[in-house]
């Protein structure tokens, strides 16, 4: 079977900036009374690392991500598609979850980037990675010579308001934030390391773990993909 030898680096190009928990929420869970202020950075920031650690801990991203991909090439051949094993075929993965939206593909042609029409490809959603794939309806398209000649405009996340999260998600970043909160005495990091969102995921609750779990993706390598 033919294996996918696809590369691609992915940048951020925007990230939603509403928080994943309101301040006045999270004091409401904390039992902090609303008037008290002097701790309200410091929530903040922990609120930022409690999101940060869920996405390194799942590969998946809370809110709106919007990403590109450049890719080394676009799939050889199209092989035929099995319905029992989805990826017996030549397909591109997208390593982002989970995925709201294709915008749009590009490449490389006569020296300039064109965008492929969402015709002539299809996005399928699912499955026990939990990543997304693209393929060719018919044939992929030929590319020039480029370093990177295809260009994959997407974006992620559970939605754009923080109540679009799963509940069990809110929950286990709520007992995050708390354990932090209670434990601030002995958390060995500043508070620029936490803005940065930079927290180990061995200090996760145990509650917060089993919460997590379902949602966690694992990563599996393109030779047993496509």
């Amino acid at each position: 079977m033919l294996t996918n030898e696809i590369r691609c680096d992915y940048s951020t190009l925007a990230a939603d900036p509403l928080s994943v928990l309101s301040l006045a929420d999270a004091k409401n869970y904390l039992k902090i009374d609303p008037g008290q202020t002097e701790d309200d950075d410091l929530i903040i920031q922990m609120i930022a690392a409690a999101a940060a650690t869920f996405e390194a801990f799942t590969h998946q991203d809370l809110l709106e991500h919007i990403y590109r991909a450049d890719c080394t090439a676009f799939p050889i051949s199209r092989l035929k598609r099995s319905f029992v094993n989805l990826c017996e075929f030549n397909c591109i993965q997208i390593r982002k979850s989970p995925l709201r939206e294709l915008e749009f593909i590009k490449f490389f042609e006569n020296d300039v980037f064109v965008i492929w029409p969402d015709s002539e490809y299809e996005v399928v959603t699912g499955g026990d990675s939990a990543y997304s794939f693209i393929f060719a309806v018919k044939e992929w398209p030929r590319t020039d010579c480029h370093p990177r000649p295809v260009q994959i405009f997407f974006n992620t996340g559970f939605g754009l308001d923080a109540t679009e999260i799963p509940v069990p998600i809110r929950t286990g970043l709520e007992q995050h934030l708390a354990a932090m909160y209670e434990n601030r005495g002995d958390c060995m990091c500043d508070r620029e390391t936490l803005r940065r969102g930079v927290f180990s995921m061995k200090s996760l609750p145990a509650v917060s773990r089993l919460l997590y779990s379902p949602f966690i993706i694992y990563a599996i390598s393109n030779e047993f993909l496509c």
